[in-house]
C-alpha cells in the first residue's frame, strides 16, 4: 500500500491520466490486431473450403462429361450400331470428338467417321491400343497433338469383345466446356491430366501449347488422387491459394481452383482499412477531447492553487470564482468554510492577546515574556518604573542576564 502511494505520489494526475489512455488505445490496438488477424484467418478458410467445394464440383461436372461420352462408345462395342452409320451418328451427336472409330481385336479400324482427321487402318502399335485393349474399363490416354487437326488431345477408348471403341477428344472443346459451367469469376479454374499438361483452361493457348504443371510444387501431391489446397509463392512474387479435386472414372485428370491472395483478400482488406481509418479517427478524436479535458482540469487546479497560496500569505479577501466541473464544487465550498473558520479564529486569537497584553501592563508587579527561542517579546510598565529599562533595551534573555 505505502509503495503504490509512493508510486502515485510521483506521477501528476494529467501524466498519469495520459499515461493511463495510452496504455488503453495500445490495448485497443493490440486487441484490433487480434481480430484482424483472426479475421484475415477466417477469410482464408472460408475461401479455401470455397474453392475446394467449387473444385469438387467441376470435377464432378467433368466426370458427368466424361461419363457421357463413355456411354456413347459404349453404344459402338457391339450390336447393330458398330456399324459406318452408328459411328457417324456419335461424331455428330458429340462435337468434343475429333473422329470416332472402331478398332477389332488385331489393332485394325473397321468402321471410322467419315470427319475423321486422319485416315486410320492400323492402330496396333499405338500406345493407346496396347493400353486400352487390356483395360477392363474406360481408358483415357494422355495428352499428345493430333496429326490431321494438330489440336491437344487425348484417345478415349471402350474395350468389348471386339476389340476398341475409340474416340479423339479434342482438348479445345472440353475447355470450352469447362468455361461454360458457372465458375463465378475465379482468378483461374483448370483441368490436367496424370502427366501434368493441361487438358482444358480457361485460357485455351494453355491446352494449345501443351503448357504444363508438372513442375509445380502442388502438383506431386496432387497426383496423389487426394483433394486438398496449398499456398503457392510465384516466381513473379505473387501468392495462390490452389485447391483441386480429382475427376473420377480413373482418367487420372485433377481440377484445379487457383485464386491469387490479393483478390481473396481485397474485401477483408477494404474492411481491414475502414476498420483501421475509424479506429485511428475515432481515437484522435477521443484524445483530443481528453486533451481538451485535461487542460480544462489543469485550469481548476490552478484557481484552487492561486486561492490557496493566497490564503497562506494571510489575504482572506481572496475569493474563488469557480466555473469548472461540478466535481470539485463541494471541495470549492469546504475550502471556503475553512478560510472562514481560520479568518475567525484568527480573530478571535488576535482580540485574546489583546486582552492579554492589557492584562499584563496593568500588573503591579515586574512580567515580562519570553519567546522559546530566548527572544523578549513583551514586558510591562512595572520593569520599566522599576529598572528604567525598556524593549528598545532588553531584546533577549542573555541581555538581561548581562545587565542583571
Amino acid at each position: 500500500m505505502n509503495s503504490m502511494r509512493s508510486l502515485r505520489s510521483s506521477f501528476s494526475m494529467a501524466r498519469a491520466f495520459s499515461l493511463g489512455m495510452a496504455v488503453t488505445l495500445l490495448v485497443a490496438m493490440l486487441t484490433g490486431m487480434l481480430i484482424v488477424s483472426g479475421g484475415v484467418s477466417t477469410v482464408r478458410n472460408e475461401a479455401v473450403a470455397r474453392n475446394r467445394l467449387i473444385a469438387m464440383t467441376l470435377a464432378n461436372d467433368v466426370t458427368l462429361f466424361l461419363d457421357s461420352y463413355s456411354q456413347a462408345l459404349s453404344l459402338l462395342s457391339g450390336g447393330d450400331f458398330r456399324t459406318v452409320d452408328g459411328v457417324n451418328t456419335i461424331a455428330r451427336q458429340y462435337p468434343a470428338f475429333s473422329a470416332v472409330f472402331t478398332v477389332d481385336r488385331d489393332g485394325r479400324v473397321d468402321s471410322a467417321a467419315s470427319m475423321a482427321g486422319a485416315v486410320l487402318d492400323d492402330v496396333s502399335m499405338r500406345p493407346f491400343y496396347q493400353e486400352a485393349i487390356h483395360s477392363t474399363g474406360m481408358y483415357l490416354s494422355g495428352t499428345f497433338v493430333a496429326e490431321g487437326d494438330y489440336m491437344p488431345t487425348s484417345v478415349m477408348a471402350i474395350p468389348s469383345v471386339h476389340g476398341l471403341a475409340v474416340g479423339y477428344l479434342n482438348l479445345a472443346q472440353v475447355s470450352a466446356f469447362l468455361m461454360s459451367l458457372p465458375v463465378y469469376n475465379l482468378g483461374s479454374v483448370a483441368v490436367v491430366d496424370r502427366n501434368g499438361y493441361y487438358v482444358a483452361h480457361a485460357d485455351r493457348v494453355q491446352v494449345i501449347e501443351r503448357g504444363s504443371v508438372a513442375l509445380e510444387t502442388w502438383f506431386a501431391k496432387a497426383s496423389t488422387g487426394s483433394s486438398d489446397w496449398m499456398t503457392v509463392h510465384k516466381t513473379s512474387g505473387m501468392e495462390e491459394i490452389v485447391c483441386w479435386a480429382p475427376v473420377g472414372r480413373s482418367s487420372g485428370w485433377t481440377v484445379v481452383v487457383a485464386a491469387p491472395v490479393d483478390r481473396v483478400f481485397r474485401t477483408a482488406n477494404r474492411f481491414i482499412f475502414s476498420l483501421t481509418v475509424s479506429v485511428l479517427v475515432i481515437g484522435l478524436a477521443v484524445l483530443s477531447m481528453e486533451i481538451w479535458l485535461l487542460l480544462l482540469l489543469q485550469k481548476d487546479i490552478r484557481a484552487m492553487r492561486y486561492k490557496t497560496m493566497a490564503v497562506a500569505e494571510g489575504d482572506y479577501r481572496q475569493s474563488i470564482r469557480y466555473e469548472g466541473f461540478k466535481d470539485f464544487l463541494p471541495l470549492i465550498r469546504d475550502f471556503e468554510r475553512a478560510v472562514e473558520a481560520i479568518e475567525d479564529r484568527e480573530h478571535q486569537l488576535k482580540v485574546s492577546r489583546s486582552r492579554f497584553e492589557r492584562l499584563l501592563e496593568a500588573l503591579p508587579a515586574p512580567a515580562l515574556i519570553v519567546s522559546p527561542e530566548g527572544t523578549i517579546t513583551l514586558m510591562n510598565e512595572a520593569i520599566t518604573a522599576m529598572l528604567g529599562w525598556t524593549m528598545d533595551d532588553l531584546h533577549s534573555v542573555d541581555q538581561w542576564m548581562t545587565l542583571v
